[in-house]
């Protein structure tokens, strides 16, 4: 979902993100253990990690640390509305919750 977060490709980002959380994979951080707003530092090692990987380059443009996370946190965002809406019971049927 980040991924296509980045590239702007919002709706095919609800449509994959719809279809995980209907067969219960995680669609936003809390159902990874990571909360944006305590995890800060974790987020910014992940998104700074990400930009170091060789196959970032393959975007046809740059990609940063703060690109990356702005997109962790919308694709986060838009795992949310899609649990408000859906609800999480695949999810939580899945992992025993």
């Amino acid at each position: 979902m980040t991924h296509l977060v980045l590239e702007k490709k919002e709706d095919e980002a609800r449509k994959v993100g719809t279809f995980f959380a209907e067969v219960g994979l995680p669609v936003h951080l809390a159902q990874i253990s990571l909360d944006p707003s305590h995890d800060t530092g974790t987020l910014r090692k992940i998104a700074r990690a990400s930009v170091d990987l060789p196959f970032i380059h393959n975007e046809p443009f740059d990609v940063s640390e703060g690109m990356m996370l702005g997109a962790m946190l919308e694709a986060d965002g838009l795992g949310l509305e899609i649990i408000n809406s859906l609800g999480d019971a695949a999810y939580a049927a899945l992992h025993g919750k």
